[in-house]
C-alpha cells in the first residue's frame, strides 16, 4: 500500500514486489545522484541530476543556480542548503525533468511497473526515503517517482 503524505511507516513489511533501494547497480538510475546523458535545462542551465536542480531550486539567484550546477551532485548536497518551504513540489519538478529529458530512463522507470519504489538508504534518511536498519521513512522520493511513473502510464496521480 502506498501512504499518500509520505506517511512514516514500515515499508519493507510489504509484500508486494518491490526495488528496496537506488544503490545496486541494477537501480541507481532511480537516484537523483545519477549522471544525466542528456541534461536538464531550466531557466538557461544545464544540469547534469536532478539532485543538483533541486539543490539550485532552493536559491534564487542566477549565478548561485550556475555554480550549483557545476558541482557533482554529491557536491551540491554537501552544501547543506537548508530545506525549502515547497521542498516536494521542487523534488517533483526536479524529478519530471529528468524522466522527460531523459526517454531510456523514463521507459525504464515506465517499466518497473507496479513494483514500490522504496528509497532505502545506511544515511538514516527517514524523510526523503526509509532507513534501511528499521525500514520506517516517509520514502517522499518513492512516493515521487511512483506518482511520476503513474502519470506516465495513466495520466494521473494516485494512491491506494
Amino acid at each position: 500500500e502506498v501512504c499518500a503524505g509520505g506517511i512514516m511507516k514500515s515499508w519493507y513489511e510489504s509484500n508486494e514486489p518491490m526495488i528496496r533501494n537506488f544503490t545496486s547497480p541494477e537501480t541507481r538510475w532511480l537516484s537523483n545522484m545519477w549522471l544525466l546523458n542528456t541534461p536538464i535545462d531550466y531557466e538557461g542551465i544545464q544540469y547534469y541530476s536532478s539532485e543538483n536542480l533541486y539543490q539550485a531550486l532552493k536559491v534564487e539567484e542566477h549565478s548561485e543556480r550556475s555554480f550549483i550546477a557545476s558541482l557533482t551532485p554529491p557536491g551540491s548536497k554537501c552544501l547543506k542548503l537548508p530545506r525549502h518551504k515547497n521542498a516536494e513540489m521542487h523534488m517533483r519538478l526536479a524529478v519530471r525533468m529528468k524522466f522527460d529529458t531523459n526517454l531510456d530512463l523514463k521507459q525504464m522507470l515506465i517499466d518497473t511497473g507496479d513494483k514500490l519504489l522504496v528509497e532505502g538508504n545506511w544515511w538514516y534518511d527517514e524523510y526523503w526515503g526509509v532507513n534501511q536498519n528499521s525500514g520506517i521513512g516517509r520514502n517522499i522520493l518513492g512516493i515521487i517517482l511512483m506518482d511520476q511513473r503513474s502519470t506516465y502510464l495513466h495520466g494521473s496521480i494516485f494512491h491506494d
